[in-house]
């Protein structure tokens, strides 16, 4: 018996959205959460924030914003956190932009000065700074 299986409708489509982000299979979650957000009900918050997180691991960070938005308006909770993880990666994008105009240095400081105390030791952070210098050996 399968997790999803103890569970019909809505518990159902959530879980196993969740099995398959954690599959790293996104996009088939990302149509398990919007049912599960298009439905409403007691898991709207959860599939939102699992589809946000879904959005940027596919790197469709604007996506991810606009979903992390709705978010807010569904709770309060954490609210801050949210925020701050707005700006990240909106910061994100914009150092992003930055290293395509050849602009490495003003991106690596963009990125730094936006989100750089606020994810001080996070593996977010780490992997974000990998990822920009790694596009920028691409770039050279």
């Amino acid at each position: 018996m399968t997790l999803t299986s103890l569970f019909a409708g809505e518990k159902a489509d959530f879980f196993k959205g969740y099995g398959l982000m954690q599959e790293g299979k996104y996009e088939e979650a990302i149509k398990e959460f919007k049912g599960v957000m298009d439905a409403g009900g007691s898991n709207k918050a959860p599939a939102c924030s699992n589809l946000a997180l879904c959005y940027e691991r596919l790197k469709l960070y604007k996506d991810s914003i606009a979903v992390w938005q709705e978010y807010l308006t569904l709770k309060t909770s954490g609210a801050d956190n949210v925020k701050t993880h707005i700006k990240y990666l909106e910061a994100l994008i914009q150092a992003e932009a930055l290293i395509t105009e050849g602009k490495v240095p003003l991106a690596m400081q963009l990125f730094e000065q936006t989100a750089g105390d606020n994810y001080a030791g996070s593996p977010i952070r780490r992997i974000a700074l990998e990822k920009l210098e790694n596009h920028y050996k691409e770039v050279l």
